[in-house]
């Protein structure tokens, strides 16, 4: 839902109509009006602009773009269904204060459909360990940048995450050549 608001083009003829009569045609009330209704179209021209901005939600391709440089997120060749969630953690980063529960909301953006579990420590570490989601070794490294980024300096941090197939060689002991296999992991930060 957009929100609009009704422009006022002539904010001086709108606030000399509400003078009172007996300060009608007065100059030093007549400035000050002129004054305050620059100002007011002054403000009410930058929430205008304000309303036209593009949205995550709303945006594609280079606009993503141009938000992503805004919030200093790159995109990384990744498409926008994916870069969206990456600028929504990213703003949310940005606004984090590197507490625990920042970061789990910073993650709760980035894997939207993901279940996500919280450990705190006595000794300003913590634990996130992420549940029902596949991840692959793309999403895990932009998991731990995030992690880095959103964290509180100082704070140990460990992300575990659920079995995926990803796309992780290994030699293949009972055949040749290079086999796929199931992986699991944490990581620091």
């Amino acid at each position: 839902m957009a929100l609009t608001i009704d422009y006022v083009s002539d904010w001086q003829s709108r606030l000399r109509a509400r003078i009172y009569w007996q300060f009608k045609g007065k100059p030093k009330i007549q400035a000050w009006v002129d004054m305050v209704a620059r100002q007011f179209a002054d403000l009410e021209d930058a929430y205008q602009s304000l309303l036209t901005l593009p949205s995550i939600d709303d945006s594609a391709g280079a606009q993503l773009d141009l938000l992503g440089r805004l919030v200093g997120q790159l995109r990384g060749g990744v498409a926008d269904v994916i870069y969206r969630q990456y600028l929504r953690a990213a703003v949310v980063a940005k606004k984090s204060g590197g507490r625990a529960e920042d970061i789990y909301k910073v993650f709760a953006a980035l894997f939207s459909t993901a279940r996500l579990r919280l450990t705190n420590s006595p000794v300003k570490q913590f634990k996130l360990t992420i549940d029902a989601v596949a991840l692959t070794w793309s999403d895990v490294t932009v998991a731990m940048t995030f992690m880095r980024r959103a964290k509180e300096a100082g704070a140990g941090a460990v992300v575990e995450w659920a079995p995926a197939v990803d796309n992780l060689m290994r030699w293949d002991v009972d055949g040749a050549g290079w086999d796929t296999y199931p992986m699991s992991g944490a990581d620091r930060a």
